[in-house]
């Protein structure tokens, strides 16, 4: 499976609602998703099937960087930011790795493949997202998606940045 990977930083668009820096380890990021998924429901509003694919994509994102870019060293760090534009939101995840080449990434549809307990999560990340985009040499996916209509009730006064770590 190829996937193109762009040159330098990934382009943060409009505002931060959340930076957020922790160390590579699963407790660690298993809280950040929770936080993360408050936050985007809170400012995007999510129905139950978006709320679902959200979390998976949180989730697995982060999960690379803490087991494949940072190879679980809890010394290293990975790094999180969520923005908003009035028309979409999304994620940065960042790690500390060597990055990655994507011509050494499975192709999940490969017979050879097929029945690997794990190789999909770039897959369901560009199914369930608008836009999923690598940086800096694989160590930065950017996932972004386009805000659904009637999201973005604010009646939690939930608005302006958090930061966290």
């Amino acid at each position: 499976m190829s996937v193109p990977i762009e040159p330098g930083p990934a382009p943060i668009p409009g505002e931060t609602i959340l930076l957020a820096r922790i160390p590579a380890s699963p407790p660690e990021k298993s809280a950040l998703v929770e936080r993360a998924m408050a936050l985007v429901e809170a400012r995007v509003g999510l129905d139950d099937m978006d709320r679902f694919r959200v979390r998976i994509c949180l989730d697995e994102a982060l999960q690379n960087a803490l087991k494949h870019g940072n190879g679980q060293d809890p010394s290293k760090s990975i790094t999180l930011v969520l923005f908003e534009t009035p028309d979409r939101w999304g994620a940065a995840v960042s790690d500390e790795g060597e990055g990655f080449s994507s011509s050494a990434i499975p192709d999940p549809s490969d017979p050879e493949t097929l029945f690997r307990e794990s190789g999909r999560g770039i897959l369901i990340m560009s199914q369930y997202m608008d836009e999923v985009s690598y940086y800096d040499g694989g160590r930065t996916v950017l996932l972004a998606r386009a805000k659904r209509p009637g999201a973005g009730d604010d009646s939690a006064g939930t608005r302006g940045p958090a930061r966290v770590g």
